[in-house]
């Protein structure tokens, strides 16, 4: 979190490069800073589910990670209308916590199914307005591909303030290619091998073998990124068995195991909608059949539809469009006369909009 809301970040490496040891790393942090979290992996993950048994709510698949960001995406109005009340936009002041969403395996989870979509369209709501309402995206992945969701160019700025981990990428892929372009312009990441020191023997050069094997491996080693020029970093060890186990995460996480939740106002009103209980349940009817309203609603969302989504209180017409940055300023500009003088939207005064109170 920082001084303007909540911030969203990433985690970008290959299998044994540290990258499921950085993200239990900061479940921990964000447990320890008080904040809640939700994980959602791509598939069941041992190492992820101990960490599961210290967090809010932890699952895989992406009927899981669809109910998850669903209920995010509900919980940004919740929390709207507590704004109003206390008349500031999140804060360590606020009377509701941070909550922290990680997405591991993100692109896999954006897949073309109806799920896949659903995930993709509620990341890019979130990482819009998610700052003011104090829920944070965690993206995670082998590379990050935002530019084949809705939204991409909106996640990707607001990412890209946040705070970026690059551990070991796929041999051949630049940090700059396994990141999507989310590096500062002009830095480039220095290429992290496998091992680094142990040399290399004749034999090993007579067997061609280019890589010295005897060294000391690079896991957690990497690339720390906070909006400016990216800081080398070892991720700090942590065991995590592969059985499920949580073995010395109680050490890491807050003494005596206490898990941090949601308000009790938040969940009544999620469990209200039904997007409270169990993230693992089979699915119904009647879920089946609004997302499939939505998905195709998605498909119509026109310029006035998205600025009446993101005008959730009086905004200037600037910042109107820094929460939509892939919409044209003119779209935006026309987009606004014609909600205000269609009696759609509120004008109270010169340059500042809001929604019909």
């Amino acid at each position: 979190m920082e001084r303007g809301g909540a911030v969203h970040g990433y985690v970008v490496g290959v299998t044994g490069s540290g990258k499921t040891v950085a993200i239990v790393l900061g479940l921990a942090a964000a447990a320890n800073a008080g904040a809640v979290s939700w994980l959602a992996s791509l598939d069941p993950d041992a190492q992820l589910a101990a960490a599961g048994q210290y967090i809010d709510r932890q699952g895989s698949g992406r009927l899981f990670a669809a109910r998850a960001v669903r209920a995010a995406v509900r919980l940004m109005a919740v929390r709207g209308e507590i704004n109003a009340e206390v008349g500031y936009d999140f804060s360590p002041a606020s009377p509701y916590p941070l909550l922290t969403i990680d997405l591991d395996e993100f692109n896999g989870l954006c897949d073309d199914s109806d799920l896949g979509q659903e995930i993709a369209r509620g990341a890019a709501s979130i990482g819009e307005r998610g700052r003011k309402y104090g829920i944070r995206l965690n993206f995670a992945g082998q590379t990050l591909d935002l530019s084949r969701i809705g939204g991409d160019r909106s996640l990707r700025e607001q990412t890209r303030s946040g705070t970026g981990v690059v551990l070991r990428t796929v041999s051949g892929i630049s940090g700059r290619q396994a990141t999507e372009g989310m590096l500062p312009e002009g830095v480039e990441l220095a290429e992290i091998p496998t091992v680094i020191g142990g040399g290399l023997t004749i034999a090993d050069r007579m067997n061609g073998i280019t890589e010295a094997p005897h060294g000391a491996s690079t896991a957690g080693m990497g690339h720390a990124l906070t909006g400016d020029a990216p800081r080398m970093m070892r991720v700090l060890y942590v065991h995590l068995p592969k059985d499920g186990t949580a073995h010395n995460l109680h050490d890491l996480f807050p003494e005596g195991s206490m898990v941090s939740t949601l308000t009790d106002r938040e969940i009544e009103a999620l469990d209200a909608d039904d997007l409270y209980g169990d993230w693992t349940a089979p699915v119904t009817e009647a879920e089946t059949a609004a997302a499939q309203q939505a998905a195709a609603k998605a498909k119509k969302l026109t310029a006035k539809d998205r600025i009446r989504a993101v005008l959730t209180d009086a905004m200037t017409a600037k910042e109107i469009r820094d929460a939509l940055p892939d919409l044209a300023a003119g779209t935006v500009r026309n987009a606004l006369s014609e909600l205000a003088g269609e009696g759609l939207i509120a004008n109270p005064e010169h340059g500042v909009y809001g929604p019909l109170s």
